[in-house]
Order: C-alpha cells, then sequence, then structure tokens
C-alpha cells in the first residue's frame, strides 16, 4: 500500500516532464538564422553524448559481468553473517541487471533533459520579445524537463525495483547496484562535460576576446557553438547524472540503515519505505512549485524561481509530516524527530541556496567586489575571485556539519527501546540528506534553466537581435547564479 505512493510520484514527475516538453516545443523556434543555430548547438550536444556513451556502454556490460561473477565469492571471502548472510548465484544476476538498469535510467535521464534544453534556447530567444515573463517561463520549462526526468526516473527505478525482488525489507542490500550504475554514467558525464564544457569556454573566450578582440557571442567567432554546446553537456546532462547517482545513492543508504537499524523491529519495513515517500513528498513539491512559473509573472525573475522553490518546500514538509505519522505514529517521538530531520534537510537546501546566492548574484558584495578588483588588472581579479571562493565554503560547512549533528542527536534521543541508539542517529542523519535530495526536481529544473537562458542569450548576439539582448542578459546572469547554486547542492 504505501509503495503505492512513490510509485505514483515517480510517474506523476515523468508526465510532467513531458507536458513541460511538448508545450516548450510548441513554442515559435524564431527565423531561420536562430534555428540554424540551435540546431547546430543541438548537434553538437548529440554527438558529445553519442561518443560518450559509445565508451561507456561497452564498459558498463564488463562491468555487470564482473559483477555477477565475483560476489558469489566475494560473499564468502568476507565472511558476511547475520543481517546478511551473502549474496547468492541468483542475488548475483540481480545485482548487475541492477547496475545495467541505474546506468541505463542515468543516461536516459541526461538525454531526454538535454535533447529538450538544446531545442529550446532559439524558443527562448523568440519568446523575449514578448517579454522577460515569456522567456523565463520557455527556459524555466525546459529545464523543468530535466528536473522532473531526474527525479521521476530516479525514484521510479529504486521503487521499481524494490517491488519486482518481492517489496520486503530484505531485498534491499540488492538493489544497491542501482547506484553503481548510475554513478559509472555520472563520473563520465560529469567529468566529461565539465571538461569539454570548460575547454570550449576558455578556448572562444581566448580566440574571440583575446586574439581577435571581437565581443563575446559574437557570430565572427566559430568556437561560440562549442561554447554553447558545453554550456548544456557540462551544466545540464553533466549535473543531471550527478545529481541523480546522488539522488539514487542517498535514497538507498537511507533504506539499509533503515533495514540495519530496525531489523527484527515493528517499524522494520517502514523505515526502509520512509526514504521512498520522503522522495515522493519532494517530487509533489516540486510539480506543484514548477507550475508557479508562468508566462504572466511581471515581477523580478529571481523572485518567481524563488517562489517556485519555497512553495516546493512548504509542500513537502507538509507532506513529509504525513508520511512521518502514517510510518512511525502521529505523536511519537520518532515520527516527530524524522520530521524534524526531514525539515532540516529541506533547510539546509534553502541555506545553501543563499550562501551560493550571496557570493555569486551581482547584488551582493562579493561579486561587486571582484568587478572592482578588475580595474587594477587581471592579477587582483583574480585574487579576489579565489579569496571570494574560499570565504564562500565556510558557512556551507558550518551549516553541514550542523545539521549533521542536530539529526544524531534527534535520532539517538527518539530512539525506541529496544533500537541501537547510535544507529538510530545515523538512520536520522541519512533521512535528513534524504530530505535535501528529495528537492533535487525543482534544484535540476532552476539549474538547467541556466544553460537555457545563456544559450539564448548567445543566439540573440549571434542573430543581431539586439532589441531583446537586455532580457536574455538578465536571464544570463541569474542563469549563472542558479547554477552556482546547484554546484554547491550536489
Amino acid at each position: 500500500m504505501e509503495l503505492i505512493v512513490p510509485l505514483i510520484a515517480s510517474i506523476l514527475a515523468i508526465i510532467a516532464a513531458i507536458i513541460f516538453a511538448l508545450w516548450v516545443l510548441k513554442q515559435d523556434p524564431g527565423n531561420p538564422t536562430m534555428r540554424e543555430i540551435s540546431e547546430a548547438v543541438r548537434m553538437g550536444g548529440a554527438a558529445f553524448l553519442k561518443r560518450e556513451f559509445t565508451y561507456i556502454f561497452p564498459i558498463a556490460v564488463v562491468l555487470a559481468i564482473i559483477i555477477y561473477l565475483a560476489l558469489p565469492f566475494a560473499g564468502e571471502a568476507t565472511g558476511l553473517a547475520g543481517k546478511i548472510s551473502g549474496f547468492s548465484w541468483s542475488d548475483s544476476w540481480k545485482i548487475a541487471v541492477d547496475f545495467l538498469i541505474g546506468a541505463g535510467l542515468s543516461a536516459l535521464a541526461g538525454y531526454l533533459g538535454m535533447a529538450v534544453t538544446t531545442r529550446s534556447a532559439s524558443r527562448a530567444a523568440e519568446a523575449a520579445k514578448k517579454g522577460i515573463g515569456s522567456c523565463l517561463t520557455v527556459s524555466f520549462r525546459a529545464g523543468a524537463v530535466m528536473g522532473m526526468c531526474v527525479a521521476g526516473l530516479a525514484l521510479l527505478g529504486v521503487t521499481g525495483l524494490y517491488i519486482a525482488f518481492g517489496a520486503h525489507p530484505d531485498v534491499v542490500p540488492l538493489i544497491v547496484g542501482l547506484g553503481f550504475g548510475a554513478s559509472l554514467i555520472s563520473m563520465f558525464i560529469r567529468v566529461g562535460g565539465g571538461i569539454y564544457t570548460k575547454a570550449a569556454d576558455l578556448g572562444a573566450d581566448l580566440v574571440g576576446k583575446v586574439e581577435a578582440g571581437i565581443p563575446e557571442d559574437d557570430p565572427r567567432n566559430p568556437a561560440v557553438i562549442a561554447d554553447n554546446v558545453g554550456d548544456n553537456v557540462g551544466d545540464c546532462a553533466g549535473m543531471g547524472s550527478d545529481v541523480f547517482e546522488s539522488y539514487i545513492v542517498i535514497a538507498i543508504a537511507a533504506m539499509l540503515l533503515g533495514y540495519f537499524t530496525f531489523h527484527g523491529s515493528y517499524l522494520w519495513s517502514n523505515a526502509v519505505i520512509f526514504p521512498l515517500l520522503l522522495c515522493a513528498a519532494g517530487i509533489f513539491g516540486s510539480i506543484i512549485g514548477a507550475l508557479c512559473v508562468h508566462s504572466g509573472w511581471k515581477g523580478e525573475p529571481m523572485r518567481a524561481l524563488n517562489l517556485a522553490f519555497y512553495v516546493t518546500v512548504v509542500v513537502a514538509a507538509i507532506l513529509s509530516y504525513i508520511f512521518a505519522g502514517w510510518m512511525f505514529g502521529f505523536g511519537t517521538p520518532l515520527a516527530n524527530a524524522l520530521l524534524i530531520c526531514s525539515i532540516l534537510g529541506f533547510i539546509v537546501v534553502v541555506l545553501l541556496e543563499k550562501i551560493a546566492d550571496y557570493y555569486t548574484s551581482y547584488k551582493y558584495p562579493p561579486v561587486r567586489s571582484i568587478s572592482e578588483a578588475s580595474q587594477t588588472g587581471a592579477p587582483t581579479n583574480f585574487l579576489t575571485g579565489l579569496s571570494v571562493g574560499l570565504k564562500s565554503t565556510f558557512p556551507s560547512m558550518i551549516v553541514l556539519v550542523a545539521a549533521i549533528i542536530i539529526s544524531f542527536i534527534l535520532g539517538y534521543a527518539s530512539a525506541p527501546a529496544n533500537i541501537d541508539k547510535t544507529m538510530a542517529g545515523i538512520y536520522a542523519t541519512a533521512i535528513t540528506t534524504t530530505g535535501m535530495l528529495s528537492l533535487s526536481g525543482i534544484i535540476m529544473s532552476i539549474d538547467s534553466f541556466g544553460p537555457v537562458s545563456d544559450n539564448a542569450n548567445g543566439i540573440v548576439e549571434m542573430a543581431n537581435l539586439g532589441e531583446v539582448r537586455e532580457v536574455t542578459d538578465i536571464l544570463d546572469a541569474i542563469g549563472n547564479t542558479t547554477k552556482a547554486t546547484t554546484k554547491g547542492f550536489a
């Protein structure tokens, strides 16, 4: 009964992604020049993923075979006993299949999301002619396709395999392969995409600004296309695969900790399922939050994105209260503690978002100080930027350490009489982390908005649409901030 909720949530996320994609693709792609530029970026992104997958999937198949052959012997060699007695041949093939499914779902999420974002930039640029609200909506909904694909496919993979293997706590160790498969794709796409992004970005700037003395995104610079492709493969596909992997790994880790902590207790099954319900709460909130960004928005764009984010947090918090009470009993110390841990995870994301916004937005002193340092030359600009970056890590570190300590204390203090208190504290920290990752749907939507708005700004420049450059410049600057926020989140 309980597993229907995350199953419905994951399916709704995929449906939402399809609806957003169809809506975006119905928008006007602009004049022939804009369509030509957009098509070049799309082809570049597709070529990158094709080349990556050509090398990754054969490796994945080989690793899956190794996992299948090695696990039975590994279980005997390490002397696994007690709650996990080792893996049989029938278990090892399931984990090997998990591995391939995790790799496939991660690749699919990245491919589907980037397939839409690379087709959306010209549509966002054309929408800018109608005003900032229309451009914002096209860019955000294109990004929401990636966000919903990441959250929906990740939760569907974990929940689907848990149900397929018997929907019993004893099968939790059999779905760990899902996380390993997702990690393989994440490693290649995130690192490879990041290198491609920076190489293309620096190459375009060097040949354009330094050698030729022409502005950024100038149509005379062919490297601009590679730069725009890099925005998508790094900040969209790369970040998506990274968050997808984190989402799955954290969900499975929390389920495993529930498996170990409450083994033999009447709460055993509920403790394993609760992380899935928490992920479902985040998806429901993300879908509702994403609908808050619409073409009728007249205010500051960042406020619309913040509204979507805060609505997501509120909805997820309300649902977390319901799910915690459902699983552990309304008003019980354990239910209250895990509810607070869930909300603490949401608060951590909010604080990290605020910290990243403060250190990366043009509205606040850190970025302004870097800009002012440029007046005395490149060395002072570099040193000021480096110092600001180093300082920005301290408040984030304080927030994360405080969250870990608080959640552990809450879990330790609320453990039922027959449950190990230390393990309960560790389980509570996993619930806090799951609360953070449950917001991946809206976080990735806001992140993927960045490369779309960036590419739209480039298309406006290359297509000589100077009359809307003011609109796309604003959204491009906001997109740089949102991308920095998601990097901190990931």
